[in-house]
């Protein structure tokens, strides 16, 4: 984002919306969205926040803060919303940016770190609560959805039709071919759901 605001309006602003007496920012550096700015705000009391000032065209779903807020909502502490501000609205506006605060969560990611037995059985328990959950038509609506082309599905079942059969060549190659072989009826409900 080429324009910013000033830190001081963004202090009051804080105040204002979410009645937070924030001490300082701290920018944060992040990739992906030109449009955001991303800051760790340090509260009077100690604690942090996670603080992303959005420019630009501003959607609540898109920006991603719906569904976490709907899925916290469902109990999933494990899930980091959005703060709404003191009139309930998900986020603030500061002239033409928007002002989404989230818990600051300090750590590393599973990208950093993998994850241990324990975070993993935690992981598909929480995962089975997001593939259950049931949001509102409007949010449903509004959603992306994946979309797998036909034709893949097609080369899929082709591949896995001629596993069993394939002789001689690449020792690489034939033992993908006898693992595919070997759990064909798998990945054939598998290709046969995303349809």
């Amino acid at each position: 984002m080429t324009e910013e605001i000033a830190e001081d309006r963004l202090l009051e602003r804080l105040r204002d919306a979410y009645g937070l007496s924030a001490a300082a920012l701290t920018r944060i550096p992040r990739g992906g969205d030109p449009s955001t700015i991303a800051y760790r705000v340090e509260l009077g009391d100690g604690s942090s926040c996670f603080l992303e000032v959005k420019g630009g065209p501003f959607d609540e779903i898109a920006a991603g803060i719906a569904l976490p807020r709907f899925l916290a909502d469902l109990g999933l502490p494990q899930v980091v919303a959005p703060i709404p501000e003191l009139t309930g609205r998900p986020s603030a506006r500061l002239d033409r940016f928007h002002l989404v605060l989230f818990p600051f969560v300090s750590g590393r990611n599973a990208f950093e770190t993998p994850l241990s037995e324990d975070q993993l059985i935690e992981l598909g328990s929480v995962m089975k609560v997001v593939h259950s959950a049931a949001p509102s038509l409007e949010l449903r609506w509004r959603l992306p959805v994946e979309a797998f082309a036909p034709a893949a599905r097609i080369r899929a079942r082709h591949h896995l039709g001629d596993a069993g059969s394939r002789r001689g060549g690449d020792p690489a190659a034939m033992e993908f071919a006898a693992f595919l072989d070997s759990r064909k009826a798998e990945i054939g409900r598998i290709v046969d759901r995303a349809e």
